[in-house]
């Protein structure tokens, strides 16, 4: 379920100039993670954007193109821009913090496209390979010290099943999805400045135009909402603290609705707050 901090900026401000300059206005699930989608929350997601009066021009699932995530692994292994790590992740931690290359990152091309037919077809368990962009273990930023991009996740996929078990993380799926939709504009915080780091990487390698990026302050509420994470959500409703989404105590927007707030009054405060980066 959404909450108040995707609605005023990420959602409210993009459909906004969208309108504003006879743009497009998409609608993207970012439903790469198995572990954490419950088909339910295709719904809820569509159903707060329409109770916000927002309607989206276009509507792509990211989980339609697993056979393109995969497509283009391949292809950046193929020119060595890429390579399948098989670290334990506590030992790769330790190489990036003395930047130092990893024991993987040399083998050959032949070695590492070995290494990624065995994470399609399960010879690698999940934890046991991911792959990683080829960047320099030297580099000043810690987060751009050979970054992962796909990882293998044995879980049932809520649209796809048990077809895919290895799964595009977050940059990589983004800058793949930004390009195949003509994205020109990308609106969200400030502290995706490191995650916008790592797409320009993968921009440079597959010769791409990267969209214009720009980044805006987080928006804080005051207790007790000012602190509430999904995960926290989550942990709530495990432990039975709370019934749903929409109790009136989260800082859902099914939760604010209910309580009676207005979708013209998220409006107006979305067009207050604007694009300053000044949380």
């Amino acid at each position: 379920a959404l909450h108040i901090g995707h609605l005023l900026r990420a959602l409210s401000l993009s459909y906004l100039y969208a309108r504003m300059y006879n743009g497009k206005f998409i609608l993207r699930y970012e439903d790469t993670d198995p572990r954490r989608i419950e088909p339910k929350f295709y719904d809820w997601i569509a159903e707060d954007i329409k109770a916000c009066g927002m309607q989206w021009d276009e509507l792509v699932y990211e989980s339609d193109h697993f056979d393109l995530y995969i497509e283009k692994g391949k292809e950046l292994i193929g020119r060595e821009e890429a390579y399948v790590c098989t670290c334990a992740q506590e030992e790769f931690k330790k190489y990036k913090m003395i930047k130092k290359e990893c024991p993987c990152r040399s083998l050959s091309r032949d070695v590492h496209l070995e290494r990624w037919t065995k994470m399609l077809n399960g010879s690698f368990a999940e934890g046991e390979a991911v792959v990683r962009l080829k960047t320099s273990m030297g580099h000043k930023n810690p987060v751009l010290r050979d970054p992962p991009l796909l990882r293998i996740i044995d879980v049932p996929h809520p649209r796809t099943g048990t077809k895919y078990r290895v799964y595009p993380l977050y940059n990589y799926a983004c800058t793949i999805e930004d390009h195949l939709s003509n994205i020109t504009h990308v609106m969200r915080a400030k502290e995706h400045q490191h995650n916008a780091a790592i797409q320009a990487e993968l921009y440079k390698k597959f010769g791409w135009t990267p969209p214009e990026t720009i980044q805006f302050g987080m928006i804080y509420l005051p207790e007790p909402w000012g602190k509430i994470h999904k995960r926290q959500i989550r942990q709530w409703l495990k432990e039975g603290i709370i019934t749903d989404w929409d109790d009136i105590r989260l800082p859902t927007v099914r939760a604010f609705l209910r309580r009676g707030f207005q979708a013209d009054a998220f409006k107006e405060l979305a067009i207050s707050c604007g694009l300053s980066k000044t949380d």
